[in-house]
């Protein structure tokens, strides 16, 4: 995987040009990759608000999944004692949402078929 990032340090993207898929039912390899974008400060980490995941597919690129933070929840106590002094996150809780939902279902395209998220 290839990390890809902003002159501010802000990650813009990650890909691969090979990554395991179906296709008509056999294995292949499939460029994959995401971006992400509107970083914000939120509780002293920074974090992309908007972000999208895709396959880059012989007919073009497919989208599987796009998302906007709507709102976040930190839980310090998910984070390493050490990790938390670094990034200075307060001890405080804010809800978190997204657009996206999590979920079980599959997405085709192309006779591609991978977990939608």
């Amino acid at each position: 995987m290839q990390f890809h990032f902003d002159s501010t340090g802000d990650i813009t993207a990650v890909d691969t040009a090979a990554r395991p898929g179906q296709v008509d039912g056999r294995e292949v390899n499939a460029g994959w990759g995401g971006r992400f974008s509107d970083y914000a400060w939120v509780g002293g980490i920074r974090i992309p608000t908007r972000g999208e995941v895709y396959w880059d597919l012989p007919d073009g690129r497919f989208v599987y999944w796009r998302g906007q933070v709507t709102a976040v929840e930190l839980r310090s106590e998910l984070l390493r004692p050490s990790r938390r002094s670094i990034v200075g996150i307060p001890h405080r809780t804010s809800k978190t949402r997204s657009s996206s939902r999590c979920c079980s279902q599959t997405a085709t395209r192309g006779g591609v078929t991978t977990p939608r998220h």
